[in-house]
């Protein structure tokens, strides 16, 4: 069974990745309006749900069961200098994006040189940067509230089915794989499925994969993963000026 899961969640997944691919190329050089994020936004919430519906399904009719998938109590690793480091590059990343929200609600040269930034990425010439950075980063405060449940679906969906059930399918399938091996699979799948991002977008989401990873490894619990990975999605919405609709 494990196995017939695995290939129905990869075959989802990279369906879903060739789709936004294709919606991304579609939506070059249109002027993305706050009807067409928001209509994003529901299509994004929606199915980003799906998987983790049928991963609750199999749940019901196999021995699977909610703490393999990593819904458990948090318990530290042995590995007390892993601890540390993760805990100091999770410190960090907490640190800088309370700073980003913070200097975003404080400082309006923060604002500009930040909207500025982002206006180059648009204009890389990278038609990847142009739909991503139009269509993602919401401007309007009815986007930021949508935005938010895509940011929460991202961080609870993405960290199931990415991260703890995949992470479990591919241990029960392949058993003499190093859990190291099993975490550095998830994290280059979990890059390749944000494949619409572009290249460079593969290499960072891979990258926090392993970070994501680490954070599992050493806490033996996805809820940690979830709440940064949400908060780590949702600091996006304070990127860019709130436009206010006249």
């Amino acid at each position: 069974m494990s196995i017939i899961l695995l290939l129905i969640l990869i075959t989802y997944q990279t369906v879903a990745s060739v789709m936004d691919m294709r919606d991304i190329k579609k939506r070059k050089g249109i002027d993305i309006t706050e009807k067409m994020r928001i209509d994003f936004y529901k299509e994004t919430i929606i199915w980003g749900w799906f998987p983790v519906g049928i991963i609750f399904l199999f749940m019901v009719f196999t021995s699977m069961s909610i703490q393999d998938i990593g819904f458990r109590k948090i318990v530290l690793s042995d590995f007390m200098w892993l601890n540390i480091a993760v805990f100091i590059i999770v410190g960090i990343m907490i640190i800088s994006l309370a700073y980003q929200v913070i200097m975003y609600f404080s400082n309006e040269k923060f604002r500009k040189e930040t909207a500025i930034e982002i206006e180059n990425k648009k204009n890389s010439g990278n038609h990847y940067d142009e739909v991503v950075f139009n269509l993602i980063l919401p401007r309007t405060l009815k986007e930021k509230m949508y935005f938010f449940f895509v940011s929460f679906t991202a961080g609870v969906c993405e960290e199931i089915h990415l991260r703890g059930c995949l992470m479990f399918l591919l241990s029960d399938i392949f058993q003499d794989l190093h859990i190291v091996v099993i975490g550095v699979i998830a994290s280059l799948l979990f890059g390749v499925f944000h494949c619409y991002q572009g290249m460079s977008g593969v290499i960072k989401t891979s990258i926090g994969g392993m970070l994501f990873v680490a954070i599992y490894f050493v806490t033996d619990s996805l809820v940690p993963g979830i709440v940064l990975h949400f908060l780590f999605d949702f600091s996006s919405a304070f990127l860019v000026r709130e436009e206010r609709k006249v």
